[in-house]
């Protein structure tokens, strides 16, 4: 099974994106929020080939963007919006709109990009960025114990979800069910 990044912060927002996208194999279209932020990570991305590195605290580094990542050993595969790479080491760099009360979905998206890294270039993958684009601040992520075992533990509620083809419960806060693109096969909620 392969999973990709943006899953982790989409079970955490609500399990039964995972669900219906994985065990009833729904494909849907692209929501208008989704549409803007496509938007602004173009307009983003020519903004970051022009800028230094400083606000990410990190010395000279080549950066490449839409950088594709598949790992099959750890079952991984996605887009990273911007990878910085030095000799020794590589920092996924994801870009939000805003910044969110999911921000530990936003941390394990960006774990997950490690993880697919680490597998496959010999380069320390220690820490990686959020950059929240409206507010223009950056958050630096390390990936530390309490992320990995996280990570560990989510990564194993997915699987075994999509194993046993249960559908979970949705989430307790039905404000987000309004923007879902799954809204119309959640009877029980609407």
């Amino acid at each position: 099974m392969i999973l990709n990044p943006v899953d982790f912060k989409n079970y955490l927002y609500c399990p039964r994106e995972i669900f219906y996208k994985y065990v009833n194999l729904i494909e849907t279209e692209p929501t208008v929020k989704m549409n803007a932020g496509y938007q602004l990570h173009k307009r983003i991305e020519e903004l970051e080939k022009k800028r230094t590195l400083i606000k990410y605290g990190i010395g000279n580094c080549d950066k490449k963007f839409n950088f594709k990542v598949y790992s099959k050993s750890e079952g991984i595969s996605g887009i990273i919006d911007m990878l910085l790479e030095d000799e020794e080491s590589m920092y996924p760099v994801d870009f939000k709109m805003t910044e969110s009360i999911i921000i530990d979905g936003y941390k394990l998206q960006l774990y997950a990009y490690s993880r697919a890294l680490s597998s496959i270039y010999e380069k320390r993958c220690d820490l990686g960025f959020i950059y929240f684009i409206t507010s223009n601040k950056i958050l630096k992520v390390d990936f530390d114990e309490d992320l990995i075992s996280n990570y560990m533990r989510i990564k194993s509620e997915i699987l075994n979800m999509i194993k046993s083809e249960k559908l979970p419960d949705p989430t307790n806060e039905r404000e987000k069910c309004s923007g879902c693109e799954y809204i119309n096969f959640c009877g029980d909620v609407i």
